[in-house]
C-alpha cells in the first residue's frame, strides 16, 4: 500500500531511485526527508509523507493506516477508514502520469535555453 525510503543523501542533491520507482508505479512514499526530495518529488500529504526520525515514521504509518485494522467494541467487530491513504495513492498516480519529455520541457530546457542566451551575450561582448 505504501513504500518506505530510508535513503540518506550525502550531498543533499540526489534523489532516491527507489522512491522514484515507487512513485512511477503509483505507490505513495514515506521518505526520510531532506530539501531536494521535498522540492523535487515528494509533496507531503499529496503523494507521500516525509519524516526525520523513527518516531515521525511511526506517526506517518499510524496516520495512513488508522482504521485499517479491525477492533472490537461492545463485542462487535468494527473497521474504521482513513481518507489519507486513498488521497496519497491518487497523488502518486498523478505524479506517475508525467512523462520524461514533460519534465524536460518544464524544468531542464528553460535552464539550458537561459544559459545559452547568457553565453551568446558573453561571447558577443568579447568579439
Amino acid at each position: 500500500d505504501v513504500g518506505i525510503s530510508l535513503h540518506v543523501s550525502s550531498s543533499g542533491l540526489d534523489l532516491p531511485m527507489k522512491a522514484v520507482d515507487m512513485l512511477g508505479c503509483g505507490v505513495p512514499v514515506l521518505a526520510l526527508g531532506y530539501a531536494t526530495l521535498e522540492n523535487e518529488m515528494i509533496s507531503a500529504g499529496r503523494n507521500g509523507l516525509l519524516f526525520s526520525n523513527a518516531k515521525e515514521l511511526m506517526a506517518c504509518l499510524t496516520k495512513i493506516f488508522a482504521g485499517s485494522f479491525p477492533w472490537t467494541t461492545a463485542g462487535k467487530l468494527r473497521y474504521g477508514t482513513s481518507a489519507l491513504l486513498p488521497k496519497l495513492r491518487n497523488g502518486a498516480r498523478e505524479w506517475a502520469q508525467g512523462s520524461w519529455a514533460d519534465e524536460w520541457n518544464a524544468n531542464a530546457l528553460p535552464l539550458l535555453m537561459s544559459a545559452m542566451k547568457r553565453r551568446r551575450r558573453h561571447v558577443g561582448a568579447i568579439d
